[in-house]
């Protein structure tokens, strides 16, 4: 009994002495613990400035954002401006051609109708007392041109310019100065015209002194090389003219073949009539050109022999 209890008594010191131990050990760590806070505690201020200084890159982020985002806007609202701008250029470039083509049809129409006014008017007795006098009530029509009216007089035919006749007869005949204007420049594109003019051209030149007259015949090729470079510079664009019309033609027929809407598929065909017609007229032009411009070239060459004696 005696040795049971100093055995206990023993044991009692040793849990004792063991539990002191380890509550010291704890004590420290915690003490440990308490000073890394205190650090940290202390160190409160460099935390804010690290929270302050990522809200502001969180802010800058979000305005990078902000700003791509509207990047990315204007950007498709650009995208959707130039696409809306290439559709409305083909659509006026369509529309162009369409007023193209009308403008040549309303004309075609108007040569045509010009043409029967005129037929039907050979004959008829016409007034043109207000603008020629007495002696002119009624005259009979011999022919019209766009430049005058030809009438039959008791003392035998006469030609009236068209800038003495009255406003009523020129409307009734359909005749104008634009007309009369463009007459003439093809006249005086034609190839007896400007065989008069170089006729007359030279026999000029005889009455000059031979320094005026070497002078002259300079000036006279420098003109005439020039006017062959705008001539055939001229016939180069309506080549290019003509095969812009036939390739139109050729697509409004494509189209006419493809449209399901009978009465758009005439138009296109219409439209695609049209615009062959204004190639032909184009190649017409160019017709006549090439003629001028093979006068104007043996002129240079006789000129130019001219020169050489």
């Amino acid at each position: 009994m005696k040795r049971a209890t100093l055995f206990l008594l023993s044991a009692f010191i040793i849990a004792s002495s063991l539990v002191s131990c380890l509550e010291e050990d704890e004590a420290a760590k915690i003490d440990n613990l308490f000073e890394k806070l205190d650090d940290q505690r202390f160190d409160k201020g460099r935390i804010n400035e690290f929270i302050a200084a990522e809200k502001l890159k969180i802010e800058n982020y979000q305005k990078m954002a902000e700003e791509l985002e509207e990047h990315a806007q204007l950007t498709s609202a650009l995208e959707a401006a130039e696409q809306s701008l290439a559709e409305g250029k083909v659509e006026i470039e369509e529309l162009t051609d369409v007023i193209g083509l009308t403008k040549l049809e309303l004309q075609q129409t108007r040569r045509v109708l010009r043409k029967k006014v005129r037929k039907a008017a050979i004959g008829k007795e016409i007034d043109l007392s207000s603008t020629k006098g007495e002696g002119y009530e009624d005259v009979k029509i011999m022919k019209v041109s766009p430049l005058a009216l030809k009438i039959y007089m008791p003392s035998g035919p006469e030609t009236v310019p068209l800038r003495e006749l009255p406003e009523a007869v020129r409307e009734m005949l359909q005749m104008s100065e634009d007309e009369a204007a463009d007459y003439l420049r093809r006249k005086n594109e034609s190839e007896v015209a400007r065989a008069e003019e170089f006729k007359k051209w030279k026999e000029g030149q005889s009455e000059r002194d031979e320094e005026a007259a070497k002078e002259a015949l300079i000036q006279r090729m420098k003109d005439l090389q020039e006017e062959i470079y705008e001539r055939e510079d001229a016939i180069n664009i309506r080549l290019q003219e003509m095969k812009a019309w036939k390739s139109k033609a050729s697509n409004m027929e494509l189209e006419a073949s493809r449209e399901r809407n009978d009465d758009r598929a005439r138009k296109l065909e219409r439209l695609a009539d049209l615009a062959r017609d204004k190639a032909l007229a184009l190649s017409d032009e160019n017709s006549d050109s090439w003629i001028v411009v093979g006068r104007l070239k043996g002129e240079l060459q006789d000129l130019k022999r001219i020169g050489i004696r």
